[in-house]
């Protein structure tokens, strides 16, 4: 008699905002679908889509139940808008055309866990199709090189928003999409929305002193 594995589930919730993604999107659903299966909750939150997006993930996806919500273009707005029907204990970003692996999704996951973290970070790798593009580094690339830690690093209040400050508008929040929140802190404390493409940043600055942030080193 054969017995099917029973996988554990993750309490993560996704979250894939989308806006005429097309181009872009048969590889990123594919990407998630190696382990999209394992977390909890999908949230689809698409802007008035006119490309085919909707219907392509409406299609593709493989979770046994993903959420679709129409929200009007406005970035932060349209993330806000997902994240606060998330049911799971984390919240991931999984903006298109960024991969996060799977085994890199649990670390931070664990690492959360292990020390009741609100924010975990690790520091993004940016692929450039041109390769002769110079590599482009973020304060979390800065303080990984000059801090150097062997092992997950929990921050004290004042050093994280010295981090998130010096560099303004980078901070260590680098790339969303690289991140795990818990849901719960992103609920209480949306993005603001009135700071263009840099509402992750100047969120960032606004929760250095009141959130447990840590970074994953490797």
């Amino acid at each position: 008699m054969h017995h099917m594995e029973r996988l554990e589930k993750y309490s993560i919730t996704v979250v894939i905002p989308t806006r005429n993604s097309m181009p872009e999107l048969e590889a990123h659903v594919h990407a998630l679908n190696e382990w999209l299966h394992r977390v909890g909750q999908v949230i689809v939150v698409d802007s008035d889509s006119s490309d085919g997006t909707l219907e392509y993930l409406q299609e593709n996806l493989k979770h046994e139940c993903v959420e679709f919500l129409n929200h009007p273009p406005g970035l932060y707005e349209s993330w806000n808008a997902a994240i606060k029907r998330a049911g799971s204990k984390y919240t991931y970003i999984a903006t298109v055309n960024d991969y996060m692996p799977w085994e890199t999704l649990v670390r931070l996951y664990s690492e959360a866990e292990r020390l009741a973290a609100d924010v975990v970070v690790s520091a993004p790798e940016i692929v450039y199709e041109d390769s002769t593009s110079k590599h482009r580094k973020w304060p979390i690339h800065s303080f990984l090189e000059k801090s150097v830690p062997k092992e997950t690093y929990l921050f004290q209040p004042l050093e994280l928003l010295a981090w998130n400050s010096i560099d303004l508008p980078g901070t260590l929040i680098g790339s969303s999409a690289s991140n795990l929140y818990r849901s719960v802190a992103l609920q209480e404390n949306p993005f603001p929305y009135d700071y263009g493409h840099a509402g992750d940043s100047a969120w960032a600055v606004a929760q250095a002193l009141s959130l447990r942030w840590a970074v994953v080193p490797d």
